[in-house]
C-alpha cells in the first residue's frame, strides 16, 4: 500500500510538470493548466511526504544489517527473502496493535471516568496464570490488562515473560483488546526493562520517596515513555503492605494528598494516577471505610485522569460500585488470582496425588484462575448506578 501511495505521487509530479510547463498547446488554449500542473505536483509532493512519515524508522535498515552480520558470519548461509523483513513486520504488527489498545482504552477510559464501569487489571508470572486471564476477558469480550511486576520478571526473565504475555495475547485474544503493563516499577531501569519487554504501559512507583522526588522521577519517566508512545501511571500516597508497613498505620498520613495528586499530574503530564484511600496490598487490614470523601476531592481536582485502586482483590461488589461511581476507572487484582491458582494445584497435590503429568495440575489451576477473572470483570463492567 505504501509503495503504491509513493508511485501515485510520483506519477501526480510527473504529469503536473508536463502540464504546467511543457504543454504549450494546452496551456495557448487554456492558461489556467499551468496552475492545475502546479496542484498535481504539490498534491503528489504531500502524498509521497505522508506515506514516508508514516513508515516504522529503522525498519527494514536494521533487518539488512541483521541479515548482512549473519552472511558475513557464515556467506555459504543461504537466507530466505522473508528473513530480510521478518523484523520489520513484527515491529509493525507491534506498533499498529499498541495503537489500536491506546485508542481503545483512551475511548473506554472515557465512559469509565464518567462512572459507567471499570478495566481489571490482572497479574501475571507464568504462562498458566496469562493464559487464564487471557481466556477469561476472550470468552466475555471485555477488555482487561495483563500486568508484570519487576519481580515477577527476575523469577520468570523479563524478555521470557514480556514474549510470553505478548504471544498469549496475540493468539488468543482475538477481538478482544488487552493491554500489557507493567506493575510497579521503582526505578528507571525497571522502566526501560520493562519497555524492552515489549509493554503497553508502566507504572512508576515513586510512593516511598518524598513529594518533591516523586515528581522527579515521575517526570523523568514520563519524558523517556512518552517519546516511545508508552503510558505511564505513577502513584502517590501509599497502599501498604504486610512487612513493609505496621499493623497499626495512621492512615492519614499515608492516603493521597489530594492537592498535591493535582499538582503532580499538571508537572508531569503522567496519564494516569494510582491512589490511596484506605486500601491496601495483600493480606494488610485496611481502613474500616474507604476514604470516599476524599476519592471525590481528587476526581474533581482531575477529572479526566483515570484513577487506579491497587490492593482491590477482596472488595465488595458495593465496594467497587461506589468507587467506580466516584471515578476510579481501573482496579488492580493480584492476590486473588495468586489464591485462586494456588488452591488448584495444592488441591491436586495433596498426599493422594497419583499424577506424574504436571499439566494436569497446572491446567486445572489455569482453569481456576478464567473463572476467578470473569468474576471480577464481570463486577468491573457492571455499569455503576
Amino acid at each position: 500500500k505504501n509503495m503504491l501511495k509513493i508511485l501515485i505521487g510520483i506519477i501526480m509530479i510527473i504529469e503536473g510538470i508536463n502540464l504546467g510547463f511543457f504543454s504549450n498547446k494546452l496551456l495557448t488554449v487554456n492558461p489556467w493548466i499551468r496552475w492545475i500542473g502546479l496542484l498535481f505536483i504539490i498534491v503528489g509532493v504531500v502524498i509521497i511526504y505522508w506515506t514516508l512519515h508514516s513508515l516504522p524508522k529503522n525498519g527494514t535498515t536494521s533487518s539488512r544489517i541483521k541479515v548482512n552480520k549473519q552472511r558475513e558470519a557464515d556467506p555459504k548461509q543461504e537466507m530466505p527473502d522473508d528473513d530480510l523483513f521478518a523484523d520489520e513486520r513484527n515491529r509493525m504488527r507491534e506498533h499498529q496493535y499498541r495503537n489500536s489498545i491506546k485508542n481503545y482504552f483512551s475511548s473506554q477510559q472515557k465512559k469509565a471516568v464518567e462512572g459507567k464501569f471499570a478495566v481489571g487489571a490482572f497479574n501475571t508470572s507464568n504462562l498458566e496464570l496469562t493464559q487464564g486471564i487471557v481466556r477469561a476477558a476472550h470468552a466475555l469480550q471485555k477488555p482487561c490488562i495483563v500486568q508484570v511486576t519487576t519481580s515477577a520478571m527476575k523469577y520468570a526473565g523479563c524478555k521470557v515473560l514480556g514474549d510470553v504475555v505478548k504471544t498469549v495475547i496475540e493468539n488468543e485474544s482475538n477481538s478482544t483488546v488487552i493491554g500489557f503493563h507493567l506493575d510497579h516499577g521503582k526505578s528507571i531501569d525497571d522502566i526501560i526493562n520493562g519497555i524492552d519487554s515489549g509493554v503497553d504501559s508502566v507504572m512508576i512507583d515513586g510512593s516511598q520517596l518524598n513529594f518533591k522526588e516523586n515528581m522527579g522521577i515521575t517526570k523523568r519517566v514520563v519524558d523517556f515513555a512518552h517519546e516511545k508512545g508508552i503510558a505511564v501511571q505513577a502513584e502517590l500516597g501509599r497502599v501498604p503492605y504486610i512487612g513493609r508497613e505496621d499493623q497499626e498505620i495512621d492512615w492519614d498520613e499515608v492516603m493521597s494528598d489530594p492537592e498535591q495528586v493535582k499538582r503532580l499530574v499538571e508537572e508531569t503530564g503522567v496519564d494516569a494516577m494510582a491512589i490511596g484511600i484506605g486500601n491496601a496490598h495483600g493480606f494488610f487490614r485496611e481502613r474500616s471505610e474507604p476514604d470516599w470523601e476524599r476519592l471525590e476531592k481528587i476526581k474533581s481536582l482531575i477529572p479526566q485522569t483515570p484513577l487506579i485502586l491497587h490492593g482491590a482483590s477482596d472488595w465488595s461488589e458495593e465496594k467497587v460500585r461506589k468507587a467506580i461511581k466516584l471515578g476510579v476507572c481501573c482496579f488492580n487484582i493480584d492476590t486473588d488470582i495468586r489464591i485462586a491458582f494456588i488452591t488448584e494445584v495444592c488441591n491436586r497435590t495433596n498426599p493422594r496425588c497419583d499424577t506424574t503429568d504436571p499439566r494436569k495440575i497446572l491446567g486445572e489451576a489455569r482453569k481456576n484462575v478464567t473463572r476467578k477473572v470473569k468474576e471480577k470483570i464481570k463486577m468491573f463492567s457492571k455499569p455503576a448506578s
